[in-house]
């Protein structure tokens, strides 16, 4: 005959060392996948507009996208262009960038303004050159005027890069 005792003790340790187990394996769920997280932008360029576009892309957005890159903040980025338009208010160009894990969002901006603010000298010329692109966010309209903003840059950059195209004037400047 078995000693209650003995039964009982064997059963709460079972149960003890079940628990970390658990603990440690977390129960998968079928709408995420661990792994990659990609941010995907679409943008509307406005027409006459994408030769500026691109030479920003290429002054402004690929050496800061290098460069968080390099220092393991995303793991790649994508530019493509769309090739068919389903109407005027079409996006024509998608960037995705490519994050290792939801934990690269934990405190981003801390990791990326060193970066950026190496890029564009000081944040007033990082903030002005961000409201060239889209003039009508709230960064834009409150605290400066645009003039302000506007002296801010270089000649070289002053504004010639308003392609980005809003929802609407009253938007946040959401690229479409």
């Amino acid at each position: 005959m078995r000693n209650p005792s003995a039964t009982l003790l064997a059963t709460l340790l079972t149960i003890a060392a079940a628990l970390p187990m658990s603990a440690q394996a977390p129960t998968p769920t079928p709408n995420t996948t661990p792994g990659a997280v990609v941010r995907v932008i679409h943008i509307r360029i406005k027409p006459g507009r994408a030769d500026a576009y691109w030479a920003d892309m290429r002054q402004n957005f690929k050496p800061v996208w290098d460069a968080e890159k390099q220092a393991g903040i995303i793991s790649d980025y994508i530019v493509a262009t769309k090739s068919t338009t389903e109407g005027p208010n079409d996006w024509g160009v998608s960037v995705q960038l490519v994050y290792p894990n939801w934990a690269a969002f934990d405190n981003l901006a801390s990791k990326t303004d060193p970066i950026t603010l190496a890029h564009y000298g000081s944040a007033a010329k990082r903030t002005a050159a961000s409201c060239c692109r889209a003039p009508a966010s709230a960064s834009c309209t409150s605290a400066k005027s645009a003039a302000t903003i506007h002296e801010s840059l270089s000649d070289s950059v002053r504004c010639a890069v308003r392609f980005v195209c809003t929802t609407s004037a009253s938007s946040d400047a959401t690229p479409i």
